[in-house]
């Protein structure tokens, strides 16, 4: 939109006048985008913290889990462990009374 030079005080505040009224009803709709942006940005963090929540509580339910197992593993290898480290010392004990006995 272009305007000519007011030709007195009466078109100058008239034209004033739609300058304001353009600039406010543009003000309005940079407010309605912002607030309309900030909704969405709002909506996305509490859908984002969502699925963080429900992603770090898998992730918690999954590591409970696979300590089970590597416990579970475990006894199920330290039980014969021991009894191979048992043998080997009465196997070292056995050893050692035959060679005093030479």
């Amino acid at each position: 939109m272009t305007y000519q030079r007011a030709k007195n005080w009466k078109e100058l505040r008239e034209q004033v006048e739609i300058i304001d009224e353009n600039l406010l009803n543009v003000e309005k709709y940079a407010f309605g985008q912002l607030r309309s942006d900030l909704d969405n940005a709002t909506e996305g963090v509490a859908l984002f913290r969502k699925d963080q929540f429900a992603h770090t509580t898998e992730v918690l339910m999954l590591k409970a889990r696979l300590d089970v197992v590597l416990a579970r593993v475990f006894n199920q290898i330290e039980m014969p462990l021991q009894m191979v480290r048992d043998n080997v010392t009465s196997l070292q004990k056995r050893v050692l009374n035959l060679e005093r006995a030479r």
